[in-house]
């Protein structure tokens, strides 16, 4: 993938996080093939990876969660961190990030 094939990965990613935040279970595991489609790609290069870890500063806190998840990986230290604010500040994302970190303290996540 070219670079501006890896952005709009990227953007993608990006909407997709944040769809799966929808109501509609159908509606969110949707959104959810499509988040895993990108990751997968974004994943595989130095470059994708940087595209993920800079969605952990995204506004959007379903972004963050993600991006942070996924970037436990290969940037752990700031991942971790960002999933601990998310934790902390008891918002939307709150037991996602709770859980996140559970799960990763085990060493049992998978992607």
């Amino acid at each position: 993938f070219a670079q501006n094939n890896l952005v709009e990965l990227q953007s993608r990613y990006r909407i997709s996080a944040e769809g799966t935040a929808d109501p509609t279970p159908k509606v969110a595991n949707e959104y959810h093939a499509v988040l895993h489609e990108c990751y997968n790609v974004l994943a595989k290069s130095d470059e994708g990876r940087r595209l993920i870890t800079a969605l952990m500063s995204d506004s959007n806190p379903h972004v963050r969660c993600w991006a942070a998840a996924h970037s436990l990986q290969w940037a752990a230290a700031e991942a971790r961190n960002t999933l601990e604010q998310l934790r902390d500040a008891g918002g939307v994302c709150s037991f996602d990030a709770e859980m996140v970190l559970a799960e990763y303290q085990k060493r049992s996540l998978t992607f």
